[in-house]
């Protein structure tokens, strides 16, 4: 498997308060017609966003996918003011989570997440990113969105 390595920020974005690890997905998200509404999502996806949104200087850790997905899920990050740890876009597909709703109209997720972008990180580059960034406040690894 071939890991993402982390590069040096050389955008004039502010110096990152705050640093997020975690999944940046596709959820496909079936339609009564029975076709699928492809979204973009990931609860440290959407958390780096929100934050980028209101200000906050953010850093995305993980590497995204060189597909469509991934080119738009880089794009809405940028586009929301969140900087990119690794910005060079890697070959393996971006993570899909697929949501239909259930007899009892509750959403039911089928995730596909081996050998995709979002995991070609090892916890060494993860380290190397924040030790690289002393003025860090917050590294979120996590979250419920």
């Amino acid at each position: 498997m071939t890991q993402a390595t982390p590069q040096t920020l050389t955008h004039a974005h502010a110096a990152p308060r705050v640093v997020t690890a975690g999944e940046a997905l596709i959820d496909l998200v079936a339609q009564n017609d029975g076709n699928f509404q492809p979204c973009l999502g990931g609860a440290v996806f959407n958390l780096s966003r929100a934050l980028g949104r209101q200000n906050v200087p953010t850093l995305y850790q993980n590497p995204l996918s060189s597909d469509r997905f991934g080119r738009q899920l880089a794009k809405a990050l940028t586009d929301d003011g969140v900087q990119l740890a690794m910005p060079a876009p890697v070959p393996q597909t971006t993570s899909l989570a697929v949501v239909a709703l259930n007899e009892h109209g509750h959403p039911d997720y089928a995730f596909y997440r081996e050998g995709v972008a979002d995991r070609q990180i090892s916890a060494a580059a993860m380290n190397a990113i924040c030790e690289a960034q002393p003025q860090l406040e917050i590294a979120c690894t996590g979250c419920l969105a």
